[in-house]
């Protein structure tokens, strides 16, 4: 079994935990540790490579989950996301075509269990998990905690639990502690992770994952798809900026053209599917218009939940 520490620091006791499982199954096994270049190498060069474990030192990120389609960052021949360079045709084609229904989650759900049935049967390959960060949570003296998927809220996947938590005694200090670092404060400039998660405490987006991994509306009430390349969002009225300065339809536009222009990292399933966009009304709120480049399923779920509003007269 290899792995590599210089992957991260929690990879080596996420190894040995594997071996000692293995052992327990009395099937020998050793662990071997290697550089990290050299494992990337070998997997980007070997097409086919089938992986018996693949073990994964974090859990699933909730974001992801909010939709059918657990497979497409790493099971899609072109994605930059398929280490192992595994691929299989009818995969592919069934991913493709479950990215393209709009208005049918279930049927979406179909495909991708065919897509998931398709390669446990021509791999099998063991998928672990290993949080690398553990959460400890002081209820005697704050309440209010949310129950989340994924690592838990030091990972700042989600704000739910530091929106809602309440102090039971005189002690307002919340600390928490986390192993990951920001490199930057400047949203459209952010790198993803930990700078996306936590400026989410400052911008909001126009919907949100809820706990339950539903999308549910922030700064727009409302929203969905008029055809399949085209969607359009109600926005919430009377919102103001930190400055006092009204929300606006062209806060919406603004943002999304900025991220583009730049290639903004961490809200890039917002502003890739997008060919252009249209102010529909400016009363009550406002309505905005998305005009997709082709059909994009997940523009309704992962794009609009990762999507993040700057205001236009602040930049």
């Amino acid at each position: 079994m290899e792995f590599s520490s210089d992957d991260d620091p929690w990879s080596k006791q996420h190894a040995l935990m594997m071996k000692s499982s293995v052992n327990a199954l009395g099937a020998p096994a050793r662990i071997i540790d290697r550089p990290l270049n050299q494992l990337y190498a070998q997997s980007w060069d070997t097409p086919g490579l089938e992986n018996v474990f693949s073990m994964s030192t974090h859990g699933p990120d909730p974001v992801r989950g909010i939709g059918p389609n657990a497979l497409l960052t790493r099971r899609s021949k072109d994605s930059p996301f398929n280490y192992d360079n595994y691929w299989h045709p009818r995969i592919n084609e069934l991913l493709d075509k479950q990215d393209e229904i709009t208005e049918d989650e279930q049927r979406r759900a179909d495909l991708i269990q065919e897509v998931q049935k398709i390669f446990a049967e021509d791999v099998g390959a063991i998928i672990s998990l290993f949080p690398d960060v553990i959460t400890a949570a002081n209820t005697r003296n704050f309440k209010g905690y949310v129950p989340t998927p994924g690592p838990g809220p030091t990972r700042d996947t989600f704000q739910w639990t530091e929106v809602n938590l309440q102090p039971r005694t005189g002690d307002r200090s919340y600390v928490k502690g986390t192993t990951t670092s920001m490199n930057s404060l400047n949203q459209p400039w952010s790198a993803g992770g930990a700078e996306e998660y936590r400026l989410k405490y400052i911008y909001d987006g126009l919907f949100d994952a809820s706990p339950d991994l539903d999308v549910i509306p922030a700064l727009a009430t409302g929203g969905g798809f008029v055809d399949d390349t085209t969607v359009e969002v109600d926005l919430r009225d009377g919102v103001k900026w930190h400055d006092g300065k009204p929300f606006t339809p062209e806060d919406v536009t603004f943002s999304l053209d900025f991220f583009e222009q730049h290639s903004a990292t961490s809200v890039v399933p917002f502003y890739e599917p997008v060919e252009s966009t249209e102010i529909l009304s400016r009363t009550d709120g406002g309505r905005v218009r998305f005009n997709l480049t082709g059909p994009d399923a997940t523009f309704m779920t992962q794009g609009v939940v990762q999507s993040t509003v700057i205001p236009k007269h602040r930049w």
